[in-house]
């Protein structure tokens, strides 16, 4: 390890961590070499977008705001509000 190196903590699953230790030892390396290799791989692929399209969002022109009563700072309140109007 190298001073610009960094000591991590990660949580695998137990499957997970058993199949990466065998995939290690299959490939002739250590535990670590094998989950560096996967985040290069990972961070080295473009990240694909799907395309929607142009969006528009629309606007209101006739004034008005926030209904009486209404806090976009309380989110669960607002989110009951938005539930009880389905």
């Amino acid at each position: 390890m190298t001073s610009e190196d960094a000591r991590i903590t990660i949580r695998l699953a137990a499957g997970l961590m058993q199949k990466a230790r065998d995939e290690a030892t299959l490939r002739g390396l250590t535990l670590n070499a094998l989950i560096e290799q996967g985040r290069v791989m990972l961070l080295h692929q473009p990240v694909s977008r799907t395309s929607c399209g142009e969006v528009t969002i629309p606007s209101c022109s006739v004034g008005g705001g926030l209904l009486p009563g209404v806090d976009l700072s309380d989110s669960v309140n607002l989110q009951a509000r938005m539930d009880s109007r389905d």
